[in-house]
């Protein structure tokens, strides 16, 4: 492979670990292993969207009866944002990927001064302006991966329950995230120069000279 075919390569990876980080997260969360330690207590084994679910729902539950304590309801607020910020910022990384994934191999098909590029282009910069806008959207996974540490942090200090939480995979949710989250930023920073050589930067709009427009 020659250093010019490895470095398009390397750009179009670099556009499609987004989604590749994504799918795998949300596959891995979909999986059964979280579980709960509690005075010496394993409790049955969930996914991550199940420990959101029943978070929201025990939250729900405790601010809509009366009489419960101030610790209860301050844990229940707390776990509400936790998990609507846990929904949103999964959303947004969402589309940010999928845009990112069809846009590039979309607009990388096709030469560079086509319109049709230039307009994949446009799209994606109405859902992510410009390329720090794409390395903070590549941080999502951070948040709302971290969601079983928050919880066992909010238990612990706002509810003094020693409860721990632990994966049957020996492997807690952060630690993909962040593996795949440091892989794909320093891919995409260490490709930037090669976009402007290779002419595949979704970010820069390239036009046709006046004597190579057709209609």
């Amino acid at each position: 492979m020659s250093n010019s075919s490895l470095s398009r390569f390397g750009i179009r990876l670099a556009y499609l670990m987004p989604l590749v980080t994504f799918l795998l997260l949300v596959i891995y969360g979909l999986i059964p292993h979280l579980y709960f330690i509690y005075q010496d207590v394993a409790y049955e084994t969930m996914s991550l969207f199940t420990m959101v679910g029943n978070t929201w729902r025990e939250c729900r539950a405790t601010l809509s009866e009366s009489g419960g304590s101030a610790s209860a309801v301050l844990f229940s607020y707390t776990m509400t944002a936790a998990t609507v910020l846990f929904w949103g910022t999964l959303i947004l990384h969402g589309i940010f990927s999928f845009a990112s994934a069809i846009c590039s191999v979309y607009a990388f098909s096709r030469i560079p001064t086509d319109r049709l590029t230039n307009r994949a282009k446009r799209i994606l910069q109405l859902i992510c302006p410009n390329r720090a806008f794409f390395v903070i959207g590549g941080l999502l996974p951070l948040l709302y991966a971290t969601f079983p540490l928050l919880l066992r942090h909010c238990y612990r200090e706002q509810m003094s329950m020693s409860i721990s939480i632990h994966a049957t995979t020996g492997v807690m949710d952060p630690i993909p995230a962040i593996l795949l989250v440091l892989l794909g930023t320093s891919l995409f920073l260490a490709t930037l120069p090669l976009q402007k050589r290779e002419h595949l930067d979704l970010f820069r709009l390239y036009k046709q000279k006046s004597k190579d427009k057709t209609n």
